[in-house]
């Protein structure tokens, strides 16, 4: 078994946010403070083994802690609880602006961080060679670092921390300052470390640099651990969460489009166009709580069916970034610290705030049926004190019920139906194309979708790798040479995509999508309709769509296939455009060399034409 590089163990990290400055010297000075400050789990319960020699990346949403877990392990911050083995020398790359000295040369700053490392006289000048020519900043290098760009630097800071093989190399987004000539250099520099047993920890934002690096990934969110395995699994997992999130997005902004004219303050507005559902707690006549009231997890249910929830106690539960949240401020709100009782984070209801209630915001996703509706609040009976639980519709907050005290030292759920009034059903955008729904059939449920899996034994769906908002979706998917299906091809094979369609409503100019990938996540073709120049107008129920390949370009290798059909296509911006039906690399197609073609031909057929002149014209 390989011997553990980087090994964390339930790893938390708090931060104490102060109100005012004030407030910090006076906690330093060792002061209580009742009010002023309040604690910020960044990083709660994080456990991870790293070998060595393997390449992880870290991915996940800016906040998310990935940076601070970084930090922890390079020992430039240490960790609040739990413990964290480094087995090696590690050279870590976390910020531009840290370990060179603004107003010296480049030349200068290597020499200096050479020596640092323990290399001087001969060794530093072949070192220093060496570094100036994988950096190409030789007519910059005498030159004070201040005047540096940001690309400059990180490319002076990646050669300089590579050119003594460390044991350990940490990145953490460092790289993205650069451009991609260098970063794709970089890539493969940390490839060939790898090679010889150099362990790669490496955060980006990039996620094809990350699947050509490394072979594992982790997802980390709100300061936990979500998902860890191989890059393509995690990466694939991480991104559906991101579009479901933006999806979200896209849809509150065209709800606000709809209700531009409304120039109204109300906050039933505003928490009807955020998604938001505010609750509290309060005791029977709004006093003060006379004993502590332990509360683990809220959560909102459509039936059985989970749509969102806040681990109340648990990192993160206090940012105000995410879309669920606690509302805590020490002397006014009253939340108390975390607490964990019987294994689990919770946070007291205690007296201390002058508003005398515990509130909390839970986001919900956009939803047609407001029926049957429920929010669950998991509380711990130790005392004989009931609570009561409120929901805010704009104007006043509104009884839903009480969570029972029976003094029994246990651990309950309180469940409360939620009113219908408060949910609002999704609009379309202004801009969207106009559905004719008089018509319309009803939109086929997950469970229509995924029977057809017993339709085609070559195209196995998984729902979770499906996304869009399905006015018209993807039936079934073949793969054609001539009219024969097949998924293994030779190069200079011709390939027919055929895309089987149900569109519910009348869909206009919809944009299909064929897009080719290499298995490291590398887009080796991606064919789009729409800048093709081809419309299809009006389209309506069932049909179908060939996309046709004369001569299949790409050479030998297995290749991973998506399949979409989008209400537009921007080429200018980076960001998916909004879709209605995407089946996210969920098919698979070999391409093979003809079998008496041994020498290898590559990654790209690439037409060309050869002229040839000879004698005395081609002198």
């Amino acid at each position: 078994m390989s011997e553990i590089a980087i090994s964390l163990r339930n790893v938390s990290k708090m931060y104490k946010i102060y109100d005012k400055p004030v407030h910090k010297i006076l906690s330093s000075l060792g002061f209580p403070l009742k009010s002023g400050v309040q604690e910020f789990w960044a990083v709660r319960d994080v456990s991870l083994d790293i070998y060595k020699g393997s390449r992880v990346g870290l991915i996940g949403r800016n906040g998310a802690g990935k940076s601070t877990i970084l930090k922890m392990i390079s020992e430039n911050i240490y960790p609040s609880s739990g413990e964290i083995s480094v087995n090696g020398q590690v050279s870590a790359l976390l910020e531009l602006g840290t370990g060179f000295h603004p107003e010296f040369s480049g030349r200068d700053n290597i020499y200096a961080s050479l020596s640092y490392m323990g290399v001087t006289g001969k060794e530093a000048h072949r070192k220093y060679e060496d570094i100036v020519e994988f950096s190409e900043l030789e007519e910059f290098i005498d030159r004070p670092i201040k005047t540096y760009s940001a690309g400059m630097y990180a490319r002076l800071a990646f050669s300089v921390a590579t050119a003594i093989q460390p044991e350990i190399l940490i990145i953490d987004e460092i790289l993205g300052a650069g451009d991609a000539y260098f970063a794709s250099k970089s890539v493969e520099r940390m490839k060939s470390l790898t090679e010889n047993g150099v362990t790669v920890l490496f955060v980006s934002h990039d996620l094809a640099s990350l699947q050509k690096l490394c072979d594992q990934a982790v997802w980390i969110d709100r300061g936990k651990v979500i998902m860890q395995g191989d890059t393509l699994t995690v990466s694939k997992a991480y991104m559906a969460s991101v579009r479901a999130q933006e999806e979200a997005r896209l849809q509150i902004r065209s709800e606000r489009k709809l209700n531009k004219s409304s120039q109204s303050t109300d906050n039933l507005v505003e928490l009807k166009l955020s998604r938001e559902l505010l609750f509290h707690l309060i005791t029977e006549n709004w006093s003060e709580p006379r004993n502590k009231h332990f509360i683990s997890r809220v959560s909102l249910y459509k039936n059985q069916k989970l749509l969102s929830e806040l681990n109340i106690g648990d990192a993160m539960d206090n940012d105000m970034n995410h879309d669920s949240h606690i509302i805590e401020k020490k002397g006014y709100i009253s939340w108390g610290n975390t607490e964990i009782i019987d294994g689990k984070y919770c946070r007291p209801f205690e007296a201390g705030g002058s508003t005398k209630h515990a509130a909390w915001v839970l986001a919900h996703p956009l939803i047609d049926d407001a029926e049957d509706l429920t929010v669950r609040v998991e509380y711990f009976d130790d005392n004989n004190e009931d609570l009561f639980l409120e929901l805010y519709d704009g104007k006043e907050y509104i009884r839903l019920g009480s969570l029972k005290a029976e003094n029994d030292n246990g651990w309950k759920v309180g469940i409360f139906a939620v009113p219908k009034h408060l949910i609002v059903k999704p609009a379309l955008d202004e801009d969207q194309t106009t559905l004719d729904l008089s018509e319309a059939e009803p939109i086929a449920s997950d469970n229509e979708v995924s029977g057809l899996q017993n339709d085609q034994e070559n195209n196995a769906i998984d729902i979770n790798d499906i996304y869009g908002s399905r006015e018209i979706e993807i039936e079934k998917v073949k793969f054609l040479c001539g009219e024969e299906e097949k998924r293994i091809y030779s190069i200079d094979d011709s390939l027919t995509v055929r895309v089987y369609f149900r569109a519910h409503h009348t869909v206009v100019n919809p944009v299909f999508v064929v897009a080719i990938y290499a298995l490291d996540g590398t887009v080796i073709s991606q064919s789009i309709s729409s800048k093709d120049g081809e419309t299809f107008g009006p389209v309506k129920g069932r049909g179908f769509i060939d996309v046709k390949y004369d001569k299949l370009f790409i050479g030998k290798g297995h290749y991973t296939v998506s399949i979409g059909i989008f209400k537009f296509i921007d080429l200018m911006q980076q960001m998916e455009s909004p879709s209605y039906c995407v089946h996210d690399r969920k098919y698979e197609i070999i391409v093979e060399q003809p079998p008496e073609i041994k020498v290898d031909l590559g990654l790209v057929q690439q037409p060309v034409k050869w002229g040839l002149i000879s004698g005395s014209e081609g002198e």
